[in-house]
């Protein structure tokens, strides 16, 4: 009960703590139902803590390079990533996004993310490129979802249009 009411009182921080002793020890005790109560109601916690994520990236977006914190030690494509993955990528204000495709990529990409990413923006499908490269479909796709995740792209076409913005493309 006590968790319910510092939900209601959007208070996540005191909840989460509370709600992780009552898992464990409905845990070991094997009460299932209690199990899944207990993890609805951290699910709830946890999303309460989403906004102030969010808006803490949405901050570290923003930063000016050479500001003095932490914000000019971390990639904008990855805070984009990180954005997104909070599920509102528009809050990413305007200077966020055009900072994150011009100092580059969350992660390398491979020789071969590199070959896949040229067909890809060629407009091949998954199926072509696995054919022209000799390789299983799903080896296709598996570095379709890395090339996403380095690029900080939600599909093809942006990976296609950041790819070309940071040179790696003609």
């Amino acid at each position: 009960m006590l968790a319910r009411v510092l939900l209601a009182q959007n208070d996540p921080d005191q909840a989460l703590p509370l709600l992780q002793r009552l898992l464990d020890t409905a845990a070991r005790q094997g009460r299932a139902g209690s199990i899944v109560e207990i993890q609805a109601l951290r699910a709830l916690a946890l999303a309460a803590e989403g906004a102030p994520m969010h808006a803490l990236l949405a901050e570290l977006s923003a930063a000016r390079p050479g500001q003095q914190h932490a914000a000019g030690r971390i990639d904008p494509g990855y805070l984009a990533t990180l954005a997104r993955a909070c599920g509102q990528p528009d809050a990413v204000p305007p200077q966020g996004r055009a900072a994150a495709v011009q100092p580059g990529l969350v992660e390398p990409l491979t020789d071969r993310e590199l070959e896949v990413l040229r067909l890809l923006a060629a407009g091949r499908s998954n199926q072509r490129i696995a054919r022209d490269l000799v390789v299983a479909l799903d080896t296709v796709k598996k570095h379709v979802t890395h090339i996403l995740g380095k690029l900080g792209a939600a599909n093809r076409t942006e990976a296609a249009a950041r790819a070309r913005q940071l040179g790696l493309i003609p």
